[in-house]
């Protein structure tokens, strides 16, 4: 391959291509900072091995890698809003029971659980222990969250 001409690698400058748009569009329906740009990124990836592919026959990269079929059940609005269950280790008698985060994606294959952003301590949390609220993001679009 000539050096600097990516059009001679179609395939694989294409499929950069969707990922970048599903990122971008994954940030704007969100109204997440561009500083989740990683996890947008890793959500993206994980949604194009979920679903059919025309290179490989209508086949989902992720049956043909892991030998395993797709749990649909557990995916999640990008950004909506999650509630954390907080260890008895964590918390005292009478403190709550769960804090209020941002789903923000999937823990990597193999691992169980979710990725959250919690904007109070401003940390990613991992939590396999989380309550969806999904109908929240049908609410009055608010401020972009920062990083």
């Amino acid at each position: 391959m000539t050096p600097h001409s990516p059009e001679q690698n179609g395939i694989a400058e294409r499929i950069n291509r969707t990922i970048q748009e599903q990122i971008v569009s994954i940030l704007q329906h969100s109204k997440l900072s561009d500083g989740f740009w990683a996890e947008a990124l890793l959500t993206a990836i994980h949604i194009i091995n979920m679903l059919p592919s025309i290179p490989l026959g209508l086949q989902i990269p992720q049956k043909l890698w892991t030998d395993s079929t797709s749990n649909y059940d557990k995916r999640r609005i990008f950004r909506c809003e999650a509630y954390t269950l907080i260890l008895k280790d964590d918390r005292r008698k009478l403190d709550p029971r769960s804090r209020k985060c941002v789903f923000i994606g999937y823990e990597p294959e193999g691992e169980i659980g979710y990725r959250l952003w919690d904007p109070e301590h401003r940390q990613i949390i991992r939590s396999s222990d989380v309550v969806f609220n999904e109908s929240a993001m049908h609410k009055k679009a608010e401020r972009p969250i920062e990083v």
